[in-house]
């Protein structure tokens, strides 16, 4: 749960009990109406109402005026923005008539939950620029929530723009610098990739292994595979506060390695692969890590494609280990977008 929702929720308990307060302490005692006189007549209805009237609680003007207060505080948690996006393929052209779900979180103004927040979801279609918007609306936060479009992939697209402080709704873009969402054209079917996943360890003296994510095997010294590996780091025990230097090299057995800082991963690159990329740490760096991520085109056995996302931890027991998802194509083409209904398990 994040500050500005924690923020709303102490804000409605503390009007929840003022209010109680304000109500309570107005109580009003009742006046006891005077019993009708013995007649010969028998006593009208009217008198013998009088004589069980029910207690009544008054709320005068300012238990009125101190309410819309209070639901003006909360309603003030809202904040005004207007919503710019573009949408692009991976060539950089702009797409037109894909439909954009934004959901929007609100206060209500009630001091209470559930009822104190508001969902509401908005469908918008991007114009021939690529655009989209929202204008002059007012909510806590707002979410991308999906895209689509025929003939396109978006990936993981779900993000959150928080709007509470003025930096942060400096990031839902301008009508002249819009925020980016990028798809992928589809230029080749999906098709079947060797697809999997596991954990590998590695000796911390720097000698190499090879991993054949295609077999899914571990081997000792540089083997016919897709992944050659070393790791350097201290191999005494360290304690979980300890900072020292780690470094894994990475290479692509038979042909190369690149590191990839695009989310839509469907096509291996033709060129630019390097013969090794090293990832690590000083033990005096100040952006120091224990662990950390990537990923990264391969191209492997002379002419083989593929995309591998690694978790890199240095400190596996007595170990260092990489934790690998890989997708390759076996048939040597770059296409690298993955039909499930036709996986390739490796073996």
């Amino acid at each position: 749960m994040n500050k500005q929702r924690i923020k709303i929720i102490l804000l409605a308990l503390t009007a929840l009990i003022l209010l109680y307060w304000l109500i309570s302490s107005k109580e009003v005692q009742p006046e006891l109406s005077k019993q009708p006189q013995v007649t010969g007549e028998q006593p009208r209805i009217d008198s013998i109402m009088k004589t069980s009237e029910k207690k009544e609680v008054e709320i005068d003007e300012h238990d009125i005026e101190q309410a819309k207060k209070i639901r003006n505080v909360l309603l003030s948690a809202n904040r005004e923005f207007s919503f710019f996006g573009r949408l692009i393929d991976q060539d950089g052209n702009p797409i037109s008539g894909a439909n954009v779900k934004l959901m929007m979180l609100k206060s209500t103004g009630m001091p209470f939950p559930p009822l104190n927040m508001r969902r509401s979801v908005e469908m918008e279609t991007t114009n021939v620029s690529g655009d989209f918007s929202l204008k002059n609306e007012q909510a806590l936060d707002i979410t991308i929530q999906s895209i689509e479009k025929e003939g396109y992939e978006f990936g993981q697209v779900r993000q959150d723009f928080p709007l509470h402080r003025k930096e942060d709704r400096e990031q839902v873009g301008q009508e002249k610098n819009p925020v980016e969402f990028h798809g992928w054209k589809v230029k080749e079917l999906a098709t079947a990739l060797i697809h999997g996943n596991g954990l590998f360890g590695f000796d911390l003296d720097g000698r190499t292994d090879t991993v054949d994510l295609v077999s899914k095997k571990h081997f000792k010294g540089r083997k016919t595979g897709d992944v050659i590996v070393s790791c350097v780091r201290p191999q005494k025990r360290l304690s979980a506060a300890t900072q020292f230097d780690w470094f894994i090299t990475l290479e692509g057995s038979g042909g190369g390695i690149i590191e990839s800082s695009g989310e839509l991963m469907y096509e291996a690159p033709l060129d630019g692969y390097k013969q090794k990329l090293v990832v690590g740490f000083k033990a005096d760096d100040p952006m120091f890590a224990q662990s950390e991520k990537g990923s990264f085109y391969i191209k492997s056995r002379g002419g083989t494609y593929g995309r591998v996302e690694m978790d890199f931890i240095p400190k596996y027991n007595d170990l260092c280990a990489i934790k690998m998802k890989w997708w390759i194509n076996p048939n040597g083409s770059r296409n690298l977008l993955y039909d499930p209904k036709k996986r390739i398990y490796p073996k």
